[in-house]
């Protein structure tokens, strides 16, 4: 809120976009299995840790990323193309070995 008392956007620093080694530790030991489906890309969780596994994968900043969605142990990323989908694939089974 500005000093005239209206609202504004504001970009705050946080340093909650840090990725610590415990977060992929946690992610690496959540995570059952990742395939591709045309452009998603599903991963599979231990029940109850989807949300977390989406909030780290938010963390990474994946190049065109359109989305990703969590239900309980299901994680789905959204890429604009089948390539995009594959390079991420290869990319979060490297992080995972």
């Amino acid at each position: 809120m500005t000093t005239s008392g209206k609202y504004k956007y504001a970009i705050v620093g946080t340093e909650d976009q840090c990725i610590s080694n415990k977060n992929v530790l946690i992610f690496k030991e959540a995570i059952i299995s990742v395939k591709t489906a045309m452009n998603l890309v599903v991963l599979k969780t231990i029940k109850g840790l989807a949300s977390g596994v989406c909030s780290f994968i938010d963390k990474l900043n994946l190049n065109n990323l359109m989305g990703a969605v969590n239900g309980d142990d299901c994680v789905m990323l959204i890429f604009p193309t089948t390539t995009e989908a594959n390079n991420t694939l290869s990319s979060l089974n490297s992080m995972l070995n």
